[in-house]
């Protein structure tokens, strides 16, 4: 009976100690390919969950509530101002003049014969005649006091009219107008793919999202993170396209929250140091119409010049604004005082903050919403400040966030790849009403 004797093929089968095996470099190499490591799975979160909160989360936080749009854009209306200046350049005066002076207005102006004038706020006269974009003004006083310049300009605003005896009834009057703004949808996308084989394998560390050590699962978590990133910036700062460049494409944009500030808003340059900076802004807020109480996000910087200037003497606010509660308000982070009149509910924002997004330049600063609602000048309804709308389908599903597999792998299969493919979309848009009323805190 022949017997085979199994061949030893180890190059070194035992060595002594301190020598170094013949495979190996050296003993430590042997170590690390022989002893099981002490692995620790845990994976740390060093840049916290990134997740940067923009405008969409800013919406729930002053109240707004999510809508469906059915069309490709959301049309809304806004109420001008019910009285409007009269600026325009002035013909020359001298001090002792009495008689009527020529002011012309840049655009077609209210001005009618009789109406009562004050120009640059302190001096009164009446309106003798008047056409398009022109006026003649005579001043109450006996002369006009005050030396202006040929075609100087003078801010001119109407306080009233005034007529003599048996006169008839003015012939003109103004009529009321509602604006009309339009907001588009916008449509982003997003994929992200693993092979079947990719996700079969097993890693060292576990994704705490998942609880899952298979690695394909935490690029997927991922990737959804990183697709709410990305719906929230363009919320906070999309753009309309005007570039025919990119209209050719068929690519419209949507006004951003930020845009929509820069637009029609107050916007402020640099930083809020003090508080006479908020003071006077507060005063540009009352000449706006604006509420009592506003939610302040800022950036970091930011944050610490306004602990500096808040103490005792600017009045703190009781906590409990957000759903009556002051653990939510602790819990959200949120800071509250009152200066002048006004309470500014103040939190730190991610996005502003991360160096990947706006902390990368610091170039937007801060913004200030108004909490609380306004009135549609069209249908009287109450409608929020911020409103975020996304599309839906017939039967109701919202095309917002939405996520489907596609492959040939692990019960997917769609088509004949050795893939699964995790897609996302969403069509939205963020509406910012009487935006006059909102802040924006950039530049230097």
């Amino acid at each position: 009976m022949a017997r085979f004797t199994p061949v030893d093929n180890t190059s070194s089968p035992s060595f002594k100690q301190g020598a170094t095996p013949d495979k190996y470099i050296d003993l430590g190499a042997y170590i690390n390919e022989i002893d099981q490591p002490d692995n620790r799975e845990q994976l740390v979160k060093t840049y916290g969950d990134q997740l940067i909160g923009g405008a969409i989360a800013f919406t729930r936080l002053v109240g707004a509530v999510n809508n469906v749009g059915h069309a490709d854009s959301v049309t809304y209306w806004e109420e001008p101002r019910l009285m409007k200046t009269q600026n325009g350049t002035m013909a020359a005066t001298a001090a002792t003049d009495a008689g009527a002076k020529l002011i012309t207005t840049a655009a077609a102006h209210t001005i009618i014969t009789g109406d009562v004038v004050m120009i640059n706020g302190y001096i009164r006269a009446r309106a003798t005649t008047a056409s398009a974009t022109t006026y003649n003004v005579v001043p109450y006083a006996a002369a006009w006091g005050v030396t202006i310049a040929s075609n100087a300009f003078v801010k001119v605003h109407k306080i009233g009219n005034e007529f003599g005896q048996g006169t008839d009834q003015p012939g003109e009057f103004e009529l009321s107008n509602v604006v009309k703004r339009t907001q588009p949808f916008i449509i982003t996308k997003m994929t992200y793919a693993a092979t079947g084989s990719a996700m079969g394998n097993i890693g060292w560390v576990k994704d705490e999202e998942t609880g899952s050590l298979y690695w394909f699962q935490k690029g997927f978590s991922d990737q959804r993170k990183r697709y709410e990133n990305i719906n929230e910036a363009m919320a906070l700062f999309g753009s309309t396209a005007a570039n025919t460049n990119l209209t050719g494409a068929n690519i419209n944009g949507a006004e951003g929250y930020v845009s929509a500030i820069e637009n029609r808003g107050t916007v402020q340059t640099g930083y809020i140091t003090d508080k006479t900076d908020l003071q006077s802004l507060s005063v540009v807020l009352d000449k706006q119409g604006a509420p009592s109480d506003y939610l302040w996000g800022m950036n970091r910087n930011q944050a610490n010049y306004t602990d500096n200037f808040i103490g005792n003497a600017m009045g703190q606010q009781p906590y409990g604004t957000f759903s009556n509660s002051a653990e939510m308000d602790v819990k959200l982070g949120f800071k509250n005082f009152n200066v002048g009149g006004r309470n500014f509910h103040c939190k730190v924002l991610p996005v502003l903050t991360d160096p990947t997004f706006a902390g990368q330049t610091d170039f937007y600063k801060y913004f200030m919403t108004p909490m609380g609602s306004v009135a549609d000048p069209k249908t009287g309804i109450q409608a929020p400040s911020l409103e975020f709308n996304y599309k839906t389908y017939g039967g109701g599903t919202k095309r917002y966030m939405e996520h489907w597999l596609q492959g040939g792998v692990d019960g997917t299969y769609t088509n004949g790849l050795d893939k699964r493919s995790f897609e996302f979309r969403s069509e939205f848009n963020l509406i910012t009403r009487a935006a006059n009323r909102h802040v924006v805190g950039r530049g230097e």
